[in-house]
């Protein structure tokens, strides 16, 4: 899995589901194809409990974004992929738009 099978790729079930939300709104006919073609490449992390409880007492403002990085922090992940790079400033994983990322590979 991953892109061109150098990398794992992966994302937490909220992102998942921000997607398919998101689909919803540009692209209804083709959201199940795309979505499946998405799950080809990219694994899931799992939110849980612990995840969750993480994310309320830790020191990120944003909610979403610290479910996202203790999603990534239960995996091992060695990157955040991220719009939001200013909401990472402050965490042990390294975050970079997706523009930078690709540019590293």
């Amino acid at each position: 899995m991953g892109y061109q099978h150098k990398l794992n790729l992966f994302t937490s079930s909220v992102a998942f589901v921000n997607v398919h939300y998101f689909l919803n709104k540009f692209d209804r006919e083709n959201k199940r194809g795309l979505l499946v073609g998405l799950r080809k490449i990219v694994s899931i992390c799992q939110v849980n409990e612990a995840i969750i409880d993480l994310a309320l007492n830790s020191n990120l403002k944003d909610f979403e974004d610290a479910v996202q990085y203790y999603a990534a922090r239960a995996v091992g992940a060695q990157a955040i992929i991220t719009r939001n790079l200013k909401d990472y400033n402050h965490t042990d994983i390294p975050a970079f738009t997706a523009e930078q990322f690709l540019k590293r590979l």
